[in-house]
């Protein structure tokens, strides 16, 4: 990964991902919406947008995890105040699956500053392994 950074600008895309580092949450409101409008046509967003309905992320390691597992925080132990808007940049086609999230306009996330009552959960063992879908 550092190889992909040499020589590039603070403000050029390195197309690599891996671990998040920070706490966060993968769209914010405004986000969502704009996820939704970015992913169906207008007319249905507009239908869509009537009634209540969600972001489903499903996440499964792609090669055994052998450091940096997945872990999550109990949305129920954050509070309002804690939620810090930034922009997710995804560059369109770029994202190794992620190719339909977005137009490559970007859209508003959440980071998540700490909180002493935060909830968190893990797996414990040392690989996640890829289970193959039946």
């Amino acid at each position: 990964m550092l190889a992909a950074c040499i020589g590039k600008g603070p403000t050029d895309i390195v197309p690599l991902s891996g671990p998040a580092g920070s706490v966060h949450i993968d769209q914010s409101y405004t986000g969502a919406e704009e996820v939704l409008r970015q992913n169906v046509d207008a007319t249905e967003a507009d239908r869509l947008s009537r009634y209540r309905w969600g972001i489903i992320n499903v996440w499964r390691p792609i090669r055994t995890v052998e450091r940096s597992p997945l872990a999550i925080c109990d949305a129920r132990s954050v509070r309002e105040e804690e939620l810090r808007e930034v922009m997710a940049m995804i560059p369109k086609g770029k994202a190794g699956g992620l190719e339909n999230v977005s137009t490559g306009n970007g859209f508003p996330i959440w980071n998540v500053a700490f909180g002493p009552g935060h909830a968190w959960y893990w797996y414990v063992w040392s690989e996640m392994t890829m289970n193959p879908i039946s």
